[in-house]
């Protein structure tokens, strides 16, 4: 079987093999295709549950004001109650967003080594 991957897609798996997760780019492309297979079989069995049980796969919609009455929570009045104040000093926020960004293409940075 021959496959054409988008480009993103194969330049993950081969830096999956890079940082040395699989020895080839067969072996973390055949893994990432058990996953895929692995997610459809296990959301069809959802569905298949939820018709034998008569539930529905997906719960009725819910009123987003009738949510916040239900979880106690109120419109807010003063912006700087959702201030934080949980990050340390020292933390270069575009350093951070850096190792955020390498996070997400798979990277593991060096600073988290």
């Amino acid at each position: 079987m021959t496959m054409t991957l988008p480009p993103d897609c194969e330049e993950s798996l081969r830096q999956l093999v890079a940082d040395g997760a699989f020895r080839t780019l067969d072996e973390a492309l055949r893994e990432a295709m058990r996953l895929l297979v692995q997610s459809v079989q296990d959301s069809h069995d959802a569905e298949a549950e939820a018709r034998e049980s008569g539930q529905p796969l997906f719960p009725d919609r819910i009123d987003i004001d009738e949510l916040a009455r239900q979880q106690g929570v109120g419109p807010v009045t003063d912006i700087s109650s959702l201030v934080g104040d949980f990050a340390p000093d020292e933390e270069n926020v575009d350093e951070w967003l850096q190792e955020l960004r390498m996070l997400r293409k798979g990277k593991v940075p060096e600073t988290r080594r």
